[in-house]
């Protein structure tokens, strides 16, 4: 079949070449026709476009003559207004001044008539002030009075006794501290010698004992070793003896050993009992070895301990040492705190004598309490005694009991005269305070008085003033009336007009003053739009005579085309049937192309198949393969689970029990262990602040802050204790889970800083190249042929509009703004250019970029696609003079617009004409040597 196709192709090709030569004349001949019936249709065109243009130009001609009478007669009948509009800057500030003068009246009035309601309202408040002022001074010798009185009840305190006993007393209870202190010391470290004494002794003893075991251990491991090198010995001969098994066979009775000489040969015939001899001797030197090691290891571990005993021996004496030096210590510190004791107790009974404040029976009441509360003394003298010299002995703990609540029963008692004291200070001061605040009343209302005094005096000299500016400002009105009235004596009631609306006013008058001018403009204008149309009529008129006898010889030639392309097409007819060429080649190749490729595709069939085979062998071989693995992996995980199971001691089924429990159940045990946990070092910590706060409140003196405040402070206080504690557990738990995580995952450190390390060549590199996908460094590139383009496009933005600059926009690689020159080069957004700014802009880029790829390729065409129409006259003759120079540098430039205008500016023109159906068809006007080869063909 590809063969057959082949030669039929080949039998037409000489039809085929021939009616393609006369498809090309055919071609040529109905170009050039349809050219010459299309010029002849635009010679038309042009003669009836002449006479139109000669009708408009009479038309106008007739409107500008109209338009100038109407002007002119509308100046005379105004006439009236030319005195206003002669002199319109004098008479329009004078009207300025007449408005400003009655805005200011106006203002004025107001303001008067709100300052006389301003100095009622602020004699009345001078009134009111002046009887605030006298209620203050009467309220200020009542308080007088009362902080008199109070001061009186305070009296002589004797503040200065008190706080002699107090710290008295408080220095006989730090001495008391003292003592129980080295009590203490005393106590805990003498049990401290008895216990290091007793582990010395213990030590000693277990030390002589592993050192017998030591002995015994290298006599046994000696022993051994004496053994075990016999049965080496014996366990040699054995192997030798039998290394002659195979000269053993060569032996023969009555015959020399050649080894001993021999002639008897007892053991040639025993290897079965030489070999029994070899593992019995074997089995001998091995269990020697094993006991040999044991006595050793039993050797060193019995020295070991023996070393361990002697060091806690020696550490127990150290510890005995240590402690019996601070029994001396605390004995030492016990008769010091007990010298410090004798002191205060006779400076106490100093102190109670001078402090009158304090009563006998109070004091005694106390320490009569004290004493039954210790169970030890049941008054004061047993407080009073003396106490032992001795710190360890019972006695001196009973003493200290004592001690201890009699010196806090007196402080008790100093505590609540002092507080009497303290509320009886507390009244005067608030007293003084009250007669303080009534005083700063007075002064208040005085200086009040006084400013609404000043206040009044400010008002009525302000409105003085305002009355003053009314004045002013009605006399102005007057002089403005008389000045500007001549100027509209012809207008009647232009006063009223003017009283009413000033600013309305003077509007209408500048807009009287422009209609006049505008009118003189347009009378001027009309006159010369009128010689300027008669000059336009002449020369239209010769252009119908010439448009008319060239459309004439159009209609000629094209006649004759029409004839010569119907002679080719009745010859190109009679070839093929009058198929289109194309189509008889296309059908042709398409049929060998059918038969070339149904054998290319049978062949790759075959081949699809082979491989097919293939690959479905290799995939059954792999799959047996790894059906081969998969069963000896699950074996071996199998026997390595039975491993596990078994070193761990428990079961699969127990195993499967516990992963059972989802991670829910793994996350909640843990959240109640992780809250066990903050609730009890939560309670430990307010254990700890609590045993703080009762030693420093039993330390501290009396309160600096009264019941009524005490409070509130509390309040905050403990509001802010309890965000502190919130904080701290916070602050504590992230802590913890920091230190957890950096256990965790401390073994990655390194691994992660190595990779960081190699991720950082990676990431310098990709900062030098840019993304992967090559986006970064293709804007690079682009970046650097935008600065060129940028180059070559200024040079023609210079010519077109000399105002603008591109440049590009800091920061960002592609885009662009303009520099405006005439605004003192301020950068302005592309997007801010009018529609005609725009298109200068775009034309300056189109041009660098012909500019730039002229470089490397010849760029021979330019079009230009709309945007003409956005342009004012006078830049577009600019920009069409760029592209005149353009083209005289050799290259074409096309313009494709719809402004009629550059019609007449262009030689030639390529115009689109439709004719249905969805087609459409070029048409070339000018001169034909700028005619492209392709023109004239129908386009759909």
């Amino acid at each position: 079949a590809r063969t057959a196709a082949q030669e039929a192709e080949a039998a037409a090709r000489p039809a085929l070449e021939e009616a393609a030569g006369l498809d090309a004349r055919l071609a040529v001949v109905a170009r050039e026709a349809e050219e010459a019936r299309k010029r002849a249709e635009s010679s038309r065109g042009a003669a009836a476009t002449a006479r139109a243009e000669l009708e408009s130009v009479l038309a106008r001609e007739a409107a500008a003559r109209a338009e100038g009478e109407a002007a002119r007669k509308w100046l005379s009948e105004k006439a009236h207004w030319a005195a206003l509009t002669g002199e319109w800057p004098r008479w329009q500030r004078e009207l300025e001044r007449y408005e400003a003068a009655r805005g200011d009246g106006r203002k004025a009035r107001e303001e008067a008539g709100k300052l006389r309601g301003d100095v009622d309202t602020l004699r009345g408040d001078v009134a009111l002030r002046r009887e605030e002022k006298d209620a203050a001074v009467e309220a200020e010798e009542m308080a007088q009075a009362a902080a008199t009185h109070a001061e009186a009840a305070v009296g002589e305190e004797a503040g200065a006794g008190r706080r002699a006993l107090r710290e008295s007393l408080l220095a006989r209870r730090e001495a008391l501290r003292g003592l129980e202190a080295a009590r203490e010391g005393l106590t805990s470290d003498e049990a401290e010698v008895r216990a290091a004494e007793g582990e010395a002794t213990a030590a000693k003893a277990e030390a002589e004992a592993a050192a017998g075991e030591a002995r015994e251990a290298a006599a046994r491991r000696t022993e051994r070793e004496a053994a075990l090198k016999e049965a080496r010995r014996a366990l040699s001969l054995a192997q030798a003896a039998q290394g002659y098994v195979s000269h053993r066979a060569l032996l023969r009775d009555g015959e020399a050993c050649p080894l001993c000489g021999a002639t008897e040969h007892p053991y040639a015939r025993e290897g079965a009992a030489l070999d029994g001899l070899v593992v019995e001797s074997t089995r001998r030197v091995e269990t020697l070895e094993s006991e040999g090691a044991e006595a050793a290891r039993a050797e060193v571990a019995a020295s070991a301990r023996e070393a361990a005993a002697r060091t806690r021996a020696g550490q127990a004496g150290a510890r005995r040492e240590v402690a019996a030096a601070r029994c001396s210590e605390h004995r030492a510190a016990w008769g010091r705190e007990r010298e410090r004791w004798l002191r205060s107790m006779s400076d106490v009974g100093a102190e109670e004598g001078s402090a009158p404040g304090i009563r006998a029976r109070e004091v005694a009441g106390a320490s009569l309490t004290s004493g039954a509360a210790g169970g030890v003394a049941s008054g004061p003298g047993q407080a009073d005694a003396v106490p032992p010299e001795v710190g360890s002995v019972p006695e001196a703990g009973a003493w200290l009991e004592a001690a201890r609540a009699d010196v806090q029963a007196r402080l008790d008692a100093l505590k609540a005269e002092e507080a009497a004291a303290e509320g009886r200070v507390r009244a005067a001061r608030e007293a003084r305070a009250a007669l303080d605040t009534q005083r700063t009343r007075r002064e208040a209302a005085a200086d009040m008085l006084r400013r609404a005094e000043e206040a009044l005096t400010r008002a009525e000299g302000t409105l003085k003033e305002a009355q003053a500016r009314v004045d002013a400002a009605d006399a102005t009105l007057k002089q403005v009336l008389a000045d500007v009235g001549p100027v509209f004596a012809a207008d009647e009631g232009w006063e009223a007009k003017l009283d009413a609306d000033p600013a309305t006013f003077r509007r209408k008058c500048g807009e009287r003053v422009a209609l006049w001018k505008s009118r003189e403009e347009a009378a001027k204008k009309a006159q010369e739009r009128e010689q300027t149309e008669q000059q336009h009529r002449a020369r239209a008129q010769g252009l119908v005579d010439v448009s008319s006898q060239h459309a004439e010889e159009q209609a000629k030639l094209a006649t004759l085309k029409e004839e010569e392309r119907a002679g080719v097409a009745r010859a190109r007819a009679a070839l093929l049937d009058g198929r289109p060429t194309e189509e008889v080649r296309a059908e042709l190749r398409a049929r060998v192309d059918a038969a070339v490729d149904a054998f290319e595709r049978a062949r790759e069939a075959a081949d699809a198949a082979k491989q097919a085979e293939r690959v479905a062998t290799a995939r059954a071989e792999d799959a047996v393969r790894a059906l081969a693995e998969a069963v000896e992996a699950r074996e071996s995980a199998r026997a390595a689970l039975a491993a596990r199971l078994s070193e761990r001691g428990t079961t699969l089924e127990a195993v499967k029990a516990l992963l059972a429990h989802d991670a829910a159940w793994c996350e909640s045990e843990e959240k109640a262990l992780a809250a066990l946990r903050e609730a009890l070092a939560h309670a430990r910590a307010v254990l700890v602040e609590r045993r703080e706060r009762r030693t420093r409140h039993e330390e501290s003196g009396p309160p600096s802050l009264s019941e009524s405040e005490a409070g509130p402070a509390c309040e905050r206080l403990r509001a802010d204790v309890e965000a502190r504690r919130r904080g701290e557990a916070t602050l504590r738990a992230r802590l913890e889970a920091d230190d957890t995580a950096r256990a965790r995952h401390g073994t990655e450190a390194a691994a992660l800083e190595e990779r960081r390390r190699e991720a950082e060549v990676w990431k310098t590199l990709g900062d030098l190249i840019g993304s992967h996908d090559g986006k970064r460094f293709k804007v690079f590139a682009q970046s650097l042929t935008l600065d060129a383009l940028l180059l070559h496009a200024n040079a023609h933005l210079r010519e077109l509009a000399r105002r603008y600059r591109l440049m590009r926009v800091p920061g960002h690689d592609l885009d662009l703004q303009v520099v405006d020159g005439d605004m003192g080069d301020e950068v302005r957004s592309v997007a801010s250019l009018s529609g005609g700014e725009s298109f200068l802009v775009s034309l300056a880029l189109a041009l660098g970029l012909a500019s730039l790829s002229s470089e490397t390729t010849q760029v021979e065409t330019l079009f230009i696609d709309e945007g003409f129409g956005t342009l004012d006259p006078e830049t577009l003759e600019v920009a069409l003079a760029t592209l005149d120079a353009l083209q005289a540098t050799g290259r074409q430039v096309g313009i494709i617009s719809h402004v009629s205008g550059l019609a007449e500016r262009i030689g030639v023109q390529v115009r689109v004409v439709k004719q249905g159906g969805g087609r459409s068809r070029l048409v070339v006007e000018g001169d034909p040597g700028m005619v492209p080869p392709a023109v004239g063909q129908q386009v759909a």
